[in-house]
């Protein structure tokens, strides 16, 4: 049988099998089960329009929500279409394992064509790690860690560019880019005796800084009158009352004489007089009393008063007011008198 005729007879089989075989494995949800099915539609529409790289994603997740054979040997066929050999040869021998399992015959005669045509067309790469090495190296490919059984070993690797790299306890890290193009080659990549790493000398401690001189604390500024200037002003005010009050009994009590004396009631002798000057000279008397002993106290007082309020400390805030008391006292006749006090503070 001509080759060409043989070829297209083996893609029409496994075209057969696949559309006999949607995902077929039981998904942890009923959505999860949903989106496989959608994805794997959507892989098969893009296989057929020849956007493999897509049609794989879409395959690969969909065989993650729900894995099944069918799934997986739609997944092999998109990993050959899209020139990752390696990957496609060990999907389709998976599949082959997971169908023998089942008594799956057809499928598993399929899945192992597949792998063994593509066997003779694999890159491999060999992972040479120099003796001399750290027992505790760790070599990872693309990111995955490289078994230590696998080093030595051709491992069938996909077409295009990957990172090497070496690590080990005190040891500088290793790394490197391989580039696999082609079919049936090996690749070997040397992984070198990674050096030691350089020790880092403790940073020194620097030298020890001399506290700064206390700067002299100075009284924080007084933003308002001090206790002792308050109770100046009290005594003061106290003794300006004192000062108001005995003078007002001092014009009252000079009124009340003038009284006796202005009216008749004491005509010949001051000191004889009838009922009414006798009562006008006792309130003038009474009232003379209260007027000296309110005048000589409120004067303590006011004395007392202006000897605390300008003894007192001077507030330091900038631009603090100069405190000055001015009290005067005022009379509109014989029965009253006024007396104001102001000031600034």
């Amino acid at each position: 049988m001509p080759r060409r005729v043989h070829g297209f007879i083996r893609v029409a089989v496994l075209g057969a099998a696949l559309a006999s075989v949607a995902p077929a494995a039981h998904a942890q949800s009923p959505s999860d089960k949903a989106a496989a099915e959608v994805l794997f539609q959507a892989g098969r529409e893009l296989m057929t329009s020849g956007k493999y790289a897509e049609a794989c994603a879409k395959l690969e997740a969909s065989q993650k929500l729900d894995a099944g054979l069918g799934t997986l040997l739609y997944l092999a066929d998109c990993y050959e279409k899209a020139n990752r050999l390696a990957s496609a040869w060990a999907t389709f021998r998976e599949a082959e394992s997971i169908a023998s399992g089942r008594a799956d015959t057809e499928r598993a005669t399929i899945a192992r064509q597949h792998y063994t045509a593509l066997e003779p067309r694999l890159a491999k790469i060999w992972i040479h790690v120099a003796d001399g090495n750290d027992p505790a190296t760790v070599v990872k490919r693309d990111g995955e860690p490289v078994p230590r059984e696998s080093w030595g070993i051709a491992i069938p690797i996909d077409a295009g560019d990957h990172l090497l790299e070496a690590s080990a306890p005190g040891r500088t890290a290793w790394s490197g880019k391989v580039h696999v193009e082609g079919e049936g080659k090996d690749v070997p990549v040397e992984v070198p005796v990674l050096g030691e790493a350089p020790v880092t000398e403790p940073a020194a401690a620097p030298p020890p800084v001399a506290p700064a001189p206390a700067a002299a604390t100075e009284p924080a500024p007084s933003s308002s009158m001090s206790t002792q200037r308050v109770v100046g002003i009290v005594v003061g005010s106290v003794g300006v009352v004192g000062i108001g009050v005995g003078s007002f009994f001092g014009l009252r009590a000079k009124a009340k004489k003038d009284d006796s004396l202005d009216n008749g009631h004491c005509p010949n002798n001051p000191n004889v007089c009838d009922q009414t000057g006798t009562d006008l000279r006792n309130q003038a008397r009474t009232s003379a009393t209260i007027a000296t002993v309110s005048m000589i106290a409120g004067g303590a007082a006011l004395a007392g008063g202006i000897v605390l309020f300008l003894t007192a400390p001077h507030a330091h805030a900038e631009g603090a007011r100069v405190s000055s008391l001015r009290v005067t006292a005022q009379s509109d006749g014989v029965s009253s008198a006024r007396v104001s006090l102001g000031g600034n503070f």
